[in-house]
């Protein structure tokens, strides 16, 4: 069988958010790393059929096998990008377009955003402006901001 890159991308969007792929070296390359945590780290990656560049959030599975509150956390992120993906067709916040798994790692593919982080854009408002712009006080209240904003679809 002979298929042209563009049939194989357009079969990825399809299926991209219902399916798990396999295999990442095969559609995009890594060019450097912009961020790492505990358990994660993002990268910048080029998409190979189209040169288009993504971020790539990669998860350490063995990290996640420390306890089930670990995985059910992951569950709820993946669940959360794909409800803000489907909200938000322009890219205005995140937007994931696929995950991919490995032996070792899970790897979350999404739009790359230019500048900084939202946490070092709120400290720095947080500091230059004593009367704070929002402050999220728990996660009940995040979880309700959330869901209003999600609500409005």
């Amino acid at each position: 069988m002979n298929c042209r890159s563009s049939d194989i991308a357009t079969f990825m969007d399809k299926v991209s958010n219902q399916i798990t792929f396999l295999n990442i070296t095969l559609f995009y390359q890594a060019i450097e790393i912009i961020g790492r945590g505990s358990s994660s780290s993002v990268s910048v990656l080029i998409d190979t059929f189209s040169s288009e560049k993504f971020a790539v959030k990669s998860i350490n599975k063995d990290y996640l096998l420390k306890n089930d509150k670990l995985k059910i956390l992951f569950q709820n992120e993946v669940q959360i990008l794909q409800e803000l993906t489907n909200y938000n067709q322009q890219n205005y916040f995140v937007h994931l377009y696929r995950v991919f798994e490995s032996q070792s790692s899970y790897y979350l593919i999404l739009n790359l955003m230019k500048g900084k982080s939202l946490m070092a854009f709120y400290n720095k408002i947080k500091v230059s402006n004593k009367d704070k712009l929002f402050e999220i006080r728990n996660n009940q209240t995040l979880n309700t901001f959330l869901q209003k904003l999600l609500d409005k679809s």
